[in-house]
């Protein structure tokens, strides 16, 4: 417990404050820290927790749990385009040592750009993150699939999908998505694309398909 007897959170609380303004180094990162704990649980003040390790980041801009604790306050706040950077900044302490954890942070933040912000771009972003960490991420590969069925989506989505498909050896999806950029390609990108189209048309056996992607 951080106050006791007859002790007030919220004196206790303001008491931590002022010491912290005139502490530096080591001891007003730890009070800081006190100060979030405490206004965060004990008060239940978010906004000065929040503050308090903000602070806690400007000193120490690494300090893994002010980050951690910001990713508690700001999802209990809903504040997602706050927490969604919060999670990038995460996503790369964590990256040398916890490369796991770094794929769940990446999705996380994926999720609140396609969910909460329906943010089209950030999003596609955030799976190619993904991607380029682990090619085959199935959080990122599900998640692009359900963009292919947006329109303002699909393109994207379907770019980054031509990788993973190909690279997995998937010629049945790969041609769905090829096909899926087909809607969308100019004059340069049509030919090449449509030359594949065929091609794995006829690989799969799919005659009349094949046939249409020559007309």
């Amino acid at each position: 417990r951080l106050y006791s007897g007859q002790e007030s959170a919220s004196e206790l609380a303001e008491v931590t404050k002022r010491k912290a303004k005139k502490a530096t180094g080591d001891e007003k990162l730890k009070l800081l820290l006190q100060l979030g704990q405490l206004t965060a649980e004990g008060l239940g003040d978010n906004a000065a927790a929040i503050d308090a390790y903000k602070q806690v980041i400007e000193l120490q801009p690494k300090n893994l749990a002010a980050w951690e604790a910001l990713d508690r306050l700001y999802s209990r706040e809903k504040r997602a385009e706050e927490l969604a950077s919060v999670l990038s900044s995460l996503a790369e302490l964590v990256k040398a040592e916890a490369p796991t954890r770094r794929l769940e942070l990446l999705l996380r933040r994926a999720a609140i750009f396609e969910d909460l912000l329906k943010d089209v771009p950030r999003a596609i972003d955030s799976y190619s993150d993904l991607l380029a960490d682990n090619p085959q991420d199935p959080g990122a590969v599900a998640g692009l699939e359900r963009m292919l069925a947006r329109p303002e989506s699909r393109d994207g989505a379907a770019r980054l999908l031509e990788d993973v498909y190909r690279a997995a050896g998937d010629s049945r999806r790969l041609v769905e998505v090829l096909e899926m950029r087909l809607e969308s390609a100019d004059g340069a990108e049509r030919v090449p694309l449509l030359a594949e189209v065929t091609a794995l048309h006829e690989r799969l056996g799919q005659k009349p398909q094949a046939f249409m992607a020559k007309l």
